[in-house]
């Protein structure tokens, strides 16, 4: 798997991603650096890990509205089923529920989950990574 070397926050990470991926790591490091960025200017500097949690939060939050907006988008309804928000799941219709009539929702629908899917990957590795730098400072 090859390495990319992404910064955020002006630190540098090497991290590894699929084969092909590596422009695609840099740019949703970018994204990441942009909101990290923004937190920083908004409450001041605070731990990595703390930075970290914070960001993936926001971006979370992003992506969760982004899927509720095209669940509004395409006319469909939560499911009375006890579903929480962060449990909603789009179907391989794009929809939330149901079935679908545009193939562009499905495709819209499964970039969103693989980009969430990525972001988990990328703070997963950059916490891996911050353990690692925490155990040579110790």
């Amino acid at each position: 798997m090859p390495q990319v070397d992404i910064r955020i926050q002006g630190r540098s990470y090497s991290v590894e991603c699929p084969e092909g991926e590596e422009r695609r790591a840099h740019f949703l490091a970018a994204h990441i650096n942009r909101h990290a960025a923004r937190l920083v200017a908004r409450l001041g500097n605070m731990p990595d890990a703390q930075l970290l949690l914070m960001t993936g939060m926001t971006v979370a939050d992003e992506l969760l509205e982004a899927q509720e907006k095209l669940q509004r988008v395409g006319g469909k309804k939560k499911s009375d089923d006890g579903e929480n928000p962060d449990q909603m799941r789009f179907d391989g219709n794009g929809n939330g529920g149901g079935g679908g009539e545009e193939g562009g929702d499905s495709e819209i629908a499964e970039r969103i989950q693989a980009t969430s899917q990525r972001l988990e990957t990328l703070s997963d590795l950059l916490e891996q990574e911050e353990a690692r730098d925490e155990e040579r400072t110790d």
